[in-house]
């Protein structure tokens, strides 16, 4: 199971992490994971995707597309790529994929979680800073 998905702040912002070899098995049920967790709660949810152990990814989009069912009319919030590696092509799919499955989406590559989270925190005021996990005071001063 190359894949984890789990509120990293409960109820604002999930973290899907994806590591080894993702098969397309692997993103549909990482994705009906993430579906449990969107409708789990009302409002916006936002998203960390990191992919940064990924060593290889499907590259057929019509399949991703199909394995990524996003169910939802609500208003996203934003999808925040998080790769230490920049890989253009995965980036290029990760950035269609996204940009088609879900409605209004809005969408960032960043480099780790701390970039990922400060950049959160500038875009969205009604997060609070301490309900963030792992980072210091100083890591998420705006």
């Amino acid at each position: 199971m190359p894949y984890q998905v789990s509120w990293y702040v409960p109820g604002h912002v999930i973290l899907a992490r994806m590591y080894g070899v993702v098969t397309i098995e692997d993103i549909t049920k990482s994705n009906d994971e993430y579906m449990k967790l969107l409708h789990s709660v009302e409002g916006r949810v936002h998203t960390l995707a990191d992919l940064s152990d990924v060593e290889k990814f499907p590259l057929n989009i019509p399949q991703i597309m199909k394995a990524m069912k996003v169910e939802s009319e609500r208003e996203t919030g934003w999808m925040l790529i998080v790769q230490k590696k920049p890989n253009p092509l995965l980036q290029y799919v990760a950035a269609m994929v996204g940009q088609i499955s879900v409605k209004k989406i809005r969408f960032r590559i960043l480099s780790d979680i701390p970039s990922a989270v400060q950049f959160l925190l500038q875009q969205d005021p009604t997060l609070d800073p301490k309900t963030f996990p792992a980072l210091t005071q100083q890591e998420t001063s705006v």
